[in-house]
């Protein structure tokens, strides 16, 4: 029984690796290859999750949102309804419904996320704060997505460095943030008196 449960992890580190390699589709395969170890539990939904962030990378949403719930399903069954271990697929899912416009669903799934990581504060968390400023950046609501950003960014400096790409992705929507700020301070200062609104 240690076997295979020594290779899902070792086939689920792989996995990790091709992805942030930008290897999507070799991600997808070598998570299906570990998913036939039949592993259970967290380890399954650690699997589904990966799997799912690569179904998304490959514009598979339909998919991705499926894995994704299955793989918070299997978590919320397992270890219960408040562990951090939910967060990573939460991320997913939000990513999921960010890319379908679904912003409402989004900003929950991250509320709960956001919540549930606190205490550890750690990669996975930052990517919470990160995609709910997307969200409010979209929306409009500039004020909030700074602050969200802002922390998001500390924190990703703190474990990656300035270098790495989730922490240029979150400096990167500070800029357009900040450079949205501006043009709508502009805006506002140059609108004539008795302007319609």
């Amino acid at each position: 029984m240690l076997i295979p449960i020594v290779m899902v992890v070792y086939l689920n580190s792989i996995a990790s690796q091709q992805f942030e390699a930008g290897n999507f589709e070799q991600a997808e395969e070598t998570c299906q290859l570990a998913l036939a170890y039949e592993p259970e539990g967290p380890a399954r939904a650690m699997i589904l999750g990966n799997l799912a962030s690569a179904e998304r990378a490959l514009g598979r949403n339909a998919a991705a949102e499926d894995l994704a719930n299955r793989a918070i399903a299997l978590l919320e069954k397992t270890e219960g309804t408040a562990t951090v271990l939910l967060v990573p697929g939460l991320n997913t899912l939000s990513a999921v419904y960010i890319d379908t416009q679904r912003y409402d669903e989004a900003e929950a799934v991250l509320k709960q996320a956001i919540r549930l990581g606190s205490h550890d504060a750690g990669a996975h968390y930052a990517t919470s704060l990160h995609n709910l400023g997307a969200v409010y950046h979209l929306r409009g609501k500039l004020d909030r997505a700074a602050e969200l950003y802002d922390r998001a960014l500390r924190i990703r400096l703190q474990l990656f460095g300035p270098e790495d790409p989730r922490t240029r992705a979150t400096a990167r929507n500070i800029v357009t943030l900040d450079q949205a700020s501006t043009r709508l301070a502009r805006a506002a200062k140059s609108k004539p008196e008795n302007s319609p609104r």
